[in-house]
């Protein structure tokens, strides 16, 4: 110290302020300046190729928003086919005329039958001197293997109730006395292998004038033959006979 001289030592607030943490902005401001962190900011920041690169362009927009075509359009509401609408819905049966026969005979068999899941006779104007009974066997099978229920209503009139079970033949028609009948039977299941199921109505004269009958014939064989017969062995005189088929 030099004599003559005086120093003054520093005040509180000069302490203070030498020895003071650096304020936020003064730390903040130091790094902003830093190369190091300018250099990451650069790295990071996209540059304005890479961002163009990320645009779709101008084809690619018009694709994605593009009106559906035409073809397009009509794919999509076309009415559906006519095998889409029909697939599962029963068909209507299409008959066909197969055989025919006058009568003036005791019986007629239809036979080499084949191809057809039904069958359906048609006896019109069959008529008889004495009367007329009138019924149906199929594969020429005489067991019992014919069962069947319905109704008969006869000339008073009155309804009766018919059933069958175990029989050796099916109630076609029937009619008493110097008489006519007629008839529809409809025979299901023909050509498979499955029980027969069948329904007929006969229309006659005298003393029966009309029966309503349904029933099978319980054997699982695929039908063959088909006979019309006169139980008592009289002769049907006239008339004609049509077997038609439909699948």
């Amino acid at each position: 110290m030099t004599a003559g001289t005086t120093t003054n030592p520093p005040t509180a607030a000069e302490i203070a302020a030498a020895v003071a943490a650096p304020s936020t902005t003064a730390i903040v401001s130091a790094i902003v300046a830093s190369a190091a962190f300018q250099a990451e900011v650069t790295a990071a920041v996209p540059t304005v190729a890479a961002i163009v690169a990320g645009v779709p362009s101008a084809a690619a927009i018009a694709a994605a928003v593009a009106a559906p075509s035409a073809a397009t359009i009509a794919a999509a509401v076309a009415a559906p086919s006519l095998a889409s609408i029909t697939a599962g819905v029963p068909s209507t049966p299409r008959w066909v005329q197969l055989q025919n026969s006058a009568m003036g005979v005791t019986s007629v068999t239809f036979s080499g039958l084949s191809g057809y899941m039904k069958y359906r006779l048609i006896g019109n104007g069959m008529s008889a001197a004495t009367s007329l009974t009138l019924r149906l066997r199929i594969n020429g099978d005489s067991g019992t293997n014919y069962s069947y229920y319905g109704t008969t209503l006869n000339a008073t009139p009155v309804w009766a109730p018919i059933g069958v079970l175990g029989g050796t033949e099916f109630l076609v028609a029937q009619s008493g006395g110097a008489s006519s009948a007629g008839f529809n039977t409809d025979i299901d299941h023909a050509s498979i292998a499955s029980p027969k199921l069948i329904t007929s109505r006969g229309q006659g004269q005298a003393t029966i004038n009309s029966s309503d009958v349904s029933g099978n014939y319980q054997t699982t064989s695929v039908i063959s033959s088909i006979t019309i017969f006169e139980l008592s062995g009289h002769s049907i005189a006239g008339g004609t006979l049509y077997l038609l088929g439909a699948n």
